[in-house]
């Protein structure tokens, strides 16, 4: 095999590797505490976690820390289109 494949090969696996690694390599927002999301048990009418786009199934937001209920609310609700 030529020695340009072998470094041509080792070249684009490296820069797939870094492309790989970019996306875990940035620090994670933090998230806010329910108190800071102005959290309650409760829906406001049709505005609830299991309709926003934040929310993780079963019962985790992106945005806020720990779980929560699906027929919950927060200031940061962003109904799913």
């Amino acid at each position: 095999m030529p020695a340009g494949c072998a470094y041509r090969r080792a070249l684009l696996g490296g820069a797939f590797a870094a492309m790989a690694g970019t996306s875990h390599a940035q620090p994670a927002e933090r998230q806010l505490t329910k108190a800071e999301a102005q959290y309650e048990p409760r829906p406001r009418g049709i505005a609830m976690c299991a309709s926003c786009t934040l929310f993780v199934r079963p019962n985790l937001c992106k945005q806020v820390e720990g779980e929560v209920a699906p027929d919950a609310w927060c200031k940061l609700f962003d109904m799913v289109d």
